[in-house]
């Protein structure tokens, strides 16, 4: 699975995120049961990509990287590999859907 620049995150509007008053972050997937810590980049990435949903992965880069302070000079590969995370156990959506085999040969 890839996403390229011009991919649009959606949230699962199930998922809840709560943060603890030790820097702890929790993401929860009520449907699943399951509970997500976040980092702080982490936290960052899943308020950004709630508050604007549809927000173009290029766009996210550029978010990431004016919101955070530190943050690693490899964080957009961070930042996707985070994002693949979060859609293999279903917490967002990718539009168009990430490229796989089969549409790449359509085009």
């Amino acid at each position: 699975m890839s996403f390229n620049a011009q991919s649009t995150v959606h949230p699962n509007k199930d998922a809840i995120l709560h943060e603890d008053f030790d820097d702890m972050v929790i993401l929860f997937d009520p449907i699943a049961g399951k509970t997500y810590n976040l980092n702080p980049v982490g936290c960052f990435v899943w308020k950004a990509i709630t508050t604007l949903p549809g927000l173009p992965v290029s766009k996210l880069f550029e978010t990431v990287h004016n919101g955070c302070s530190d943050i690693s000079e490899n964080y957009q590969e961070e930042v996707i590999r985070f994002l693949q995370s979060l859609y293999s156990v279903g917490l967002i959506t990718i539009s168009p859907d990430p490229v796989s085999p089969a549409s790449q040969q359509e085009q």
